[in-house]
């Protein structure tokens, strides 16, 4: 069957550009270090070829890239292309650039193995909006005719919107403002031409350990109204602080608050590590560093509320069908990322800024340093509207 190398090596090698120049901005020796890294372990990377060919099937290949949300976003995605399809003969293979978060998000099989697109009848790359890399109509339309209208709907979009694939990740900004303009959340960002009927909330769920009062019982939170807490991003980004954090002494003043107007409930920290994830002084049980992703859903789907920034655990918990979150948002757009169930809070204060600039998630593109937005939605008025949700679904 001979070798095959990743699908493109180009399109690789300019989202890794794009991704160095945000992290490091004018320390190109930083990204130049980087990138050499990456080419050599590409130059000598393990190929090994895709499963076997069915030639009495449609072989379709979905490779999918990003965090944690993203990879819960195109689970959701597949679950519904799955049932697109119904019981035409199709062979999905799935393909990943990070296995962790991609087999965290994902119930069926999934690899991280180099592959060829053609190799497969119809092959599909998305993080955000799909992307047609190759497709053989005439087996389309042998095998699953329905898939037809999908690829013309992904391929128009490509010929109205090329700027969306060929600059990423800048082009998520263009797709992200598409997505609002059309009235779509980030979850059905993926459904173009709304041919899938994905609608505002996780059609297919991702599902939590059983043993969820062993998991609790560990923690001491058996029997507690308790509520978590996050203020960290996903553990696969090179910096440990963002412009989507909220500041850490707005936090403190937040859960002290909160305690006042709900001494019944316990404030749980949840985070990866003590680096990203400073201690919140006040909760009443810090779990930093002290949980498996398990033990992490469980909590998620149990907890009253949930405080965060938009990130990969606000998107986990609407994945589990955990109960609403309260979401802090600054340079990305409630529209976009804001699920209905939620409470999304937002200062007055200039506009989403995502992927306006290269560097947007490391420095505010305003202010040339912390972020404004931020800054600006006060603990007061975060306590406000949080003490009105809460009570409001108390009763």
């Amino acid at each position: 069957m001979g070798k095959f190398k990743r699908f493109d090596y180009y399109v690789e090698l300019n989202r890794k550009i794009a991704k160095y120049r945000a992290l490091y901005g004018a320390d190109f020796q930083k990204t130049a270090f980087r990138l050499a890294l990456w080419t050599a372990r590409s130059a000598f990377r393990r190929v090994s070829a895709p499963s076997e060919r069915d030639e009495n099937a449609l072989n379709v290949g979905l490779y999918f890239t990003g965090g944690l949300g993203d990879y819960l976003i195109s689970a959701n995605y597949f679950g519904y292309l799955k049932r697109f399809v119904g019981d035409a003969p199709v062979k999905f293979s799935l393909f990943a650039e990070s296995l962790g978060p991609a087999r965290a998000a994902f119930v069926d099989p999934i690899d991280v193995r180099t592959f060829d697109p053609r190799r497969f009848d119809l092959f599909i790359s998305t993080m955000r909006i799909p992307l047609v890399e190759r497709v053989d109509r005439a087996r389309v339309e042998r095998f699953c005719p329905k898939l037809s209208a999908l690829v013309d709907a992904y391929q128009a979009l490509e010929a109205e919107q090329p700027l969306i694939f060929a600059r990423q990740p800048l082009g998520d900004g263009i797709a992200n403002a598409l997505s609002v303009v059309r009235g779509q959340l980030r979850l059905q960002q993926p459904d173009v031409g709304g041919l899938l009927g994905i609608g505002t909330d996780f059609d297919v769920g991702i599902s939590a350990p059983t043993d969820e009062e062993a998991v609790l019982r560990k923690f001491g939170l058996d029997g507690k109204s308790f509520v978590t807490l996050n203020r960290g991003i996903d553990a696969t980004a090179k910096s440990s602080e963002s412009t989507k954090m909220w500041p850490l002494d707005y936090y403190v003043r937040l859960v002290a608050d909160l305690k006042r107007a709900f001494p019944e409930r316990t404030f749980v920290q949840l985070g990866v590590s003590e680096e990203r994830s400073p201690k919140i002084a006040g909760v009443d049980v810090n779990l930093v560093g002290k949980t498996n992703f398990d033990e992490v859903k469980i909590l998620l789907k149990r907890a009253e509320s949930h405080i965060d920034g938009e990130g990969g655990m606000t998107h986990l918990r609407r994945a589990l069908k955990g109960g609403p979150s309260v979401v802090l948002f600054g340079p990305t757009e409630p529209a976009l990322y804001g699920y209905p169930q939620n409470l999304n809070l937002r200062a007055p204060y200039c506009r989403a800024c995502e992927w306006a600039d290269p560097n947007w998630s490391a420095v505010c593109p305003r202010t040339g340093g912390k972020a404004e937005c931020m800054e600006r939605l006060t603990p007061e008025f975060v306590v406000e509207k949080i003490v009105e949700f809460w009570r409001r679904g108390d009763r």
